[in-house]
């Protein structure tokens, strides 16, 4: 049972680090794909 005990309070922590992870993570991914496509939009200037 302390086996069984342990992997509950292991998917609870999995769980919200997952819920911590999606809330900083969809921000960052928002900011980086912007970033890319400003980076890649300016190097498309460059070329003409």
């Amino acid at each position: 049972m302390a086996i069984l005990d342990k992997t509950l309070v292991g998917l609870d922590v999995y769980y919200y680090v997952k819920s911590v992870m999606n809330k900083f993570l969809v921000p960052i991914i928002l900011i980086l794909f912007g970033v890319y496509i400003l980076f890649k939009g300016n190097k498309q200037n460059f070329k003409h």
